[in-house]
């Protein structure tokens, strides 16, 4: 496995950590106990919020399941590129850009951790 199939794959597994860390959040506004007095109109548009960032996040998954690493020869080339075409889908599919900067955050420590190793 090439270094950038590494990349994706472990990339792909924080997304997949993300996607279960926002349901968490979800489960968190639909439990009465949980909400600290907060209305259920408040909750309902928290959950909204939310559906929308795992919206992103599955784009970013399929984006990453189908992103060709071949034509690259370096990591920071094969990054730059990839954070363009999420963040340019995301857009198109006016999706929250607060779920780009969740997954730049993961990916600029994936990059380092492939860079490390």
């Amino acid at each position: 496995m090439t270094p950038f199939e590494k990349y994706i794959r472990i990339l792909l597994v924080e997304m997949e950590d993300l996607e279960e860390q926002l349901e968490e959040l979800i489960n968190h506004y639909t439990t009465p106990d949980k909400t600290h007095g907060l209305t259920e109109r408040v909750c309902l548009e928290n959950q909204s919020v939310i559906r929308c960032e795992e919206r992103g996040i599955d784009t970013i998954i399929d984006i990453l399941k189908n992103f060709d690493t071949t034509p690259y020869k370096d990591i920071e080339t094969m990054v730059r590129d990839l954070k363009v075409q999420i963040k340019e889908e995301l857009k198109k599919k006016d999706l929250p850009m607060a779920t780009y900067m969740f997954a730049e955050t993961r990916m600029n420590s994936v990059r380092e951790y492939i860079k490390a190793g």
